[in-house]
């Protein structure tokens, strides 16, 4: 009997047509003050996406909410791009361990009752901990969880993040090195296009060197304004940022990435104009 690998999606994308998703944070306060994840499916597609990507804290009704979640989403046509979950990945006690394949199959489980081909997994690690031992350990976690990730045909991935935590998983050469680690099929990478810029490094350079490993994307334009001290990477409408999406865009392209592109734009006050135009901005520059 041959490897088994993650089942192809044909809801994805064709080297003709583009996918979009929009990410639950995109209207993380409206979810908070009570829009339903059904009413936020039904936002996404007014707006034009084709697909939306939930965190597992936007369902707090467990299974039985993501199973009406998914009811919702295919009825309208549409699709779910990613679950994310928080999975400790550093401890090393025996009681980590065994926290860590609870939350670990507790987010295939969401995964699965969504529909979603990919579950990206975020975690922290202590501030006293180095760099190369958190990434040791997330190495070993992810490596033991893959036959999990297998048992239920969802890919694993996790995200390059910026600032704390970019001597982590930040910049490209440490990434390559942790998918290689942990390794194909059943791992693969979320590229954050925005994300590049908070760990001072290139995207655009970083995609050349990934683009093997990519599973997902989140596309996200970053506009860096210095006298904001709290937060000065600002996620702003698409195309008006400094990050060369339509350089990402077309690499992603040429290379026939068949995954979902998934918006995040959480800065702004005309928030539903940013993203129905951050949509199109995505088709355009992709093209047809």
């Amino acid at each position: 009997m041959g490897q088994v690998t993650p089942a192809r999606r044909r809801y994805g994308m064709s080297k003709r047509t583009a996918r979009i998703s929009v990410m639950g944070i995109c209207m993380e306060d409206a979810l908070r003050r009570g829009m339903t994840p059904e009413e936020f499916v039904g936002k996404c597609k007014e707006l034009g996406a084709d697909g939306v990507e939930f965190a597992s804290r936007h369902l707090p009704g467990g299974l039985a909410e993501c199973f009406g979640v998914r009811m919702a989403t295919e009825g309208l046509g549409m699709a779910v791009s990613s679950c994310n979950v928080v999975v400790d990945l550093v401890g090393a006690d025996a009681a980590a361990r065994s926290k860590r394949r609870e939350d670990l199959m507790e987010g295939l489980a969401m995964a699965g009752a969504l529909g979603s081909p990919v579950m990206m997994i975020g975690t922290t690690r202590p501030k006293d901990m180095p760099a190369a031992e958190a990434r040791k350990r997330i190495t070993a976690s992810l490596r033991e969880a893959i036959d999990l990730a297998a048992s239920t045909n969802i890919r694993l991935t996790m995200e390059n993040r910026g600032l704390a935590f970019s001597d982590v998983i930040g910049r490209a050469a440490d990434i390559k090195a942790l998918c290689e680690a942990v390794g194909l099929p059943w791992f693969g990478w979320t590229f954050d296009t925005g994300n590049f810029i908070m760990a001072d490094e290139d995207a655009v350079s970083a995609l050349r060197t990934l683009l093997p490993f990519v599973a997902h994307v989140h596309v996200k334009d970053v506009q860096v304004v210095p006298f904001d001290q709290k937060n000065p990477y600002h996620e702003v409408c698409i195309g008006k940022g400094q990050t060369d999406i339509a350089a990402l865009l077309k690499m992603l392209k040429a290379a026939r990435y068949e995954g979902f592109l998934s918006l995040e734009v959480t800065h702004g006050a005309t928030r539903e104009a940013d993203l129905r135009e951050s949509i199109q901005c995505i088709r355009d520059w992709w093209g047809g």
